[in-house]
Formats: structure tokens, C-alpha cells, sequence
């Protein structure tokens, strides 16, 4: 009875997500008018971090982030650059091949000795269908010894933790996950937990695998969270051990005109 109560959870919380709706501010930017600027944003999680990072091409500062912090869209050319990662008086350089009219994603994670990058490709074409959804990934830069984190969805509404399988589960550290499509307007608290502590049991609802609960939990957001239409938003998780903080990029608007 357990399994097909929730069950019946999971299938009343997927047709409120598609029968949820948000209006768009109509002074943003849609998708497919975004500026064609080759552009780079900044996320620095450096796990031991205690004073700002530099973000170098050469000898130009492209900007100066405080650990756990992200940039705006910074606007550069296309080219092979080599990015200087500078912290704590430690210079560390990465190359970056960079094309016309994209927009990147760099993750920083590791140690000011030690720091490392992921570096992603923003493609903020069109959602599936820009009148009822928005688009969102997860970030992990939450450092757990060796751990994965999942990213799970709390709907008041049912009272129901759940991790959609294949999408928001094992996220390595300092990786993301790709950005997926739900329902705007559709208010849910978010949490991290460690990769394979759900339910063991799968719940196949028209299709999607879920997952729920959650046994260790590195980090559960305050507050709920619900996208704008045909936005796209990264849901960043930062810190170490017990000390975790987030944050949420909606994209476009850190897009420079």
C-alpha cells in the first residue's frame, strides 16, 4: 500500500508540474533574441578559499571573484587563451579554445593550491515549449570527501522528496549535470544529498524514474524556488563537510548587452 500511495503521489506531482504556469516579465530578453557576444561566467568555488580569485587572460583581469561567488557574462574574443587562475598568491594556468558567438560556463573547484576547471557550453536556445517551461542544472561544488551529490525536489503540496533517476543523480564534484526542462511556476524547496542514499526502490511514473528520500543530506535550500518561462538556471551548491551554501544564476539576465 506504501509504494502505491506514493505512487499516486508522484503521479498527482507531475500533472501539477505541467499544469503549473508563470507569466514572463516581458522586459527580459527571450532565448532566441539573446546578443550574439562570445562571453565567459565565472563561478569560483574554491573549497579553502579565503580571499578573492583572479581570472587572467595574460595581464587583463577579467574579473575578481570572493569564494562562492559568480561573475556576469564577461564579453571576450574568440581565440586559444591561456586562463591564470590567481588565489593566495598561486598563479595556475588552463587553456580554453573559445568560438565565435558562444557563451561558457568555468567552474572552479579544488584547493588554492591545487584548483581545477570544468568549463560548459551554454546553449540557451529555446526551452521545448517557452509558454510553460523553464531550463535548469545542477552544479556540484560542494567538496564530500569522495561523494557524488543528487539533487532532490520537495513539493509541499504532496510532502515528497524525489530524485528524477538519469538526470539530477550522480553529479561529480566540480561537474553539472545537463540542463533539464520542468514546468515554470511550480514552487519546490531543492536539496543535496549523497549519490545512492534514496530509496532503493524505483518508481516509474509515465516513463520517469524516481528515487526518494534521502539518507545523507549535505545541504537543503531555505527556501522554495520556481523558474520563469523559458529561462535557464544553475543551481549551485558550494562548500565542504558540514558548511554548504547555494546560489541560483539565471542566466540571461547576466548576459551584457
Amino acid at each position: 500500500m506504501r509504494i502505491l500511495k506514493n505512487i499516486v503521489l508522484l503521479f498527482a506531482l507531475q500533472v501539477f508540474l505541467f499544469t503549473s504556469c508563470k507569466e514572463e516579465k516581458k522586459d527580459t530578453p527571450t532565448p532566441d533574441t539573446l546578443p550574439k557576444n562570445t562571453s565567459i561566467l565565472f563561478v569560483n568555488g574554491l573549497s579553502d578559499g579565503s580571499v578573492n580569485t583572479q581570472f587572467k587572460f595574460g595581464n587583463e583581469v577579467l574579473t575578481d571573484l570572493a569564494t562562492k561567488a559568480y561573475s556576469k557574462y564577461i564579453k571576450v574574443s574568440e581565440s586559444n587563451q591561456k586562463l591564470t587562475v590567481s588565489a593566495g598568491g598561486t598563479n595556475t594556468s588552463f587553456d580554453l579554445k573559445i568560438e565565435k558567438d558562444k557563451y561558457y560556463t568555468v567552474l572552479l573547484s579544488g584547493t588554492v593550491a591545487a584548483p581545477k576547471i570544468e568549463v560548459l557550453n551554454d546553449d540557451f536556445g529555446n526551452v521545448s515549449d517557452p509558454l510553460t517551461k523553464f531550463s535548469y542544472r545542477f552544479v556540484n561544488l560542494f567538496k564530500a570527501g569522495n561523494d557524488s551529490l543528487s539533487m532532490q525536489a520537495y513539493y509541499p503540496s504532496y510532502k515528497l522528496w524525489a530524485t528524477q533517476a538519469g538526470a539530477h543523480e550522480y553529479v561529480a564534484y566540480g561537474k553539472s549535470s545537463a540542463f533539464t526542462e520542468y514546468t515554470a511556476g511550480a514552487a519546490a524547496q531543492w536539496r543535496a544529498i549523497k549519490s545512492g542514499s534514496e530509496d532503493t526502490k524505483e518508481y516509474n511514473v509515465s516513463g520517469i524514474i524516481y528515487r526518494l528520500g534521502g539518507k545523507t543530506i549535505y545541504y537543503e535550500a531555505p527556501v522554495t524556488f520556481s523558474g520563469s518561462l523559458n529561462k535557464h538556471y544553475s543551481i549551485v551548491v558550494f562548500g565542504q563537510d558540514s558548511n554548504a551554501s547555494s546560489a541560483i544564476i539565471e542566466h540571461e539576465s547576466q548576459i551584457q548587452q
